[in-house]
């Protein structure tokens, strides 16, 4: 049986090499140890990311793929992307999350679109 632990945060935040790639895939596997990375979700497609299709993902970067934001710390800029928040793939209305918002930016302004 395998164990994770969390990233330490510090330390992730001092590597010059964070890319949006890479601020994905922390928060996805930290997301998995409780929910599972492929959980069920209701199924959602955006139309700026066809290449998912009609997912059921809980993948919070997936749909966001090339949305990101600089952000400097000790002279090293960081891009790290834009993350969907639970109430988005739960399809809530309105949004639970913190100023009722179902992305980090608030790049979506409404929970998930079905597939069609």
């Amino acid at each position: 049986m395998g164990t994770s632990t969390a990233p330490d945060w510090h330390v992730l935040l001092q590597q010059p090499a964070i890319t949006p790639t890479q601020t994905i895939v922390v928060p996805q596997n930290q997301g998995s140890e409780f929910t599972g990375s492929h959980s069920g979700a209701p199924a959602w497609s955006v139309p700026s990311e066809p290449q998912y299709g009609c997912s059921n993902m809980l993948g919070m970067g997936d749909p966001l793929v090339g949305i990101a934001f600089k952000v400097t710390v000790n002279k090293t800029t960081y891009h790290p992307q834009d993350e969907a928040f639970l109430p988005w793939f739960a399809r809530e209305a309105p949004s639970t999350s913190i100023n009722g918002l179902y992305t980090y930016l608030g790049t979506f302004k409404t929970y998930s679109p079905g597939c069609s």
